[in-house]
């Protein structure tokens, strides 16, 4: 492969990932609905550098149970 093409599909790749992202931002109504997970406070289920999707939910509708599955992520201003 030439360099040539391999600058082409790594500048494809960035725009399309943008694309995805703002996409993405509408329907979840959140700054940011990807998040790269940073400490390996959450292994083994997740690994530090996967990447996850966030969904807002309705912190009344919140009911946590170590059964379900469900992962909680918080968002600080200023952090």
């Amino acid at each position: 492969m030439k360099k040539t093409d391999i600058i082409y599909l790594t500048v494809f790749t960035i725009i399309l990932l943008l694309f995805i992202l703002s996409i993405l931002h509408a329907p979840l109504g959140i700054t940011y609905p990807i998040l790269v997970v940073k400490s390996g406070s959450m292994e083994p289920v997740l690994q530090v550098g996967d990447i996850i999707i966030i969904t807002p939910v309705d912190p009344n509708e919140i009911y946590a149970s170590p059964w379900d599955g469900d992962i909680i992520v918080f968002f600080r201003q200023g952090i």
